[in-house]
């Protein structure tokens, strides 16, 4: 499964209950701009994503699928499916 940098982004900000207009503020943006990453009708974020991901306290390959980060939600989803099988013994 491969996701989008902007439905990454997203994931992120709910998972941390972050708002939009926080996030852009602490990246040095607009929430305007954020939504318009969220719609696909931007994509700057490409631009701004040492930012985004020093926000996030995670390196720039995740975003972009690099190294280990390549299969990283199968990886995840793996990992909570025998985290989940381990918690019903």
């Amino acid at each position: 499964i491969t996701l989008s940098i902007p439905t990454k982004i997203f994931r992120l900000l709910y998972k941390l209950d972050i708002d939009q207009k926080t996030f852009a503020k602490s990246i040095g943006t607009s929430d305007k701009v954020v939504s318009g990453w969220k719609t696909d009708r931007l994509k700057s974020y490409t631009k701004r994503l040492p930012a985004i991901a020093q926000f996030f306290d995670v390196p720039v390959a995740y975003f972009l699928e690099e190294g280990v980060f390549e299969q990283w939600e199968m990886i995840l989803k793996l990992f909570l499916y025998t985290s989940d099988a381990a918690d019903d013994m």
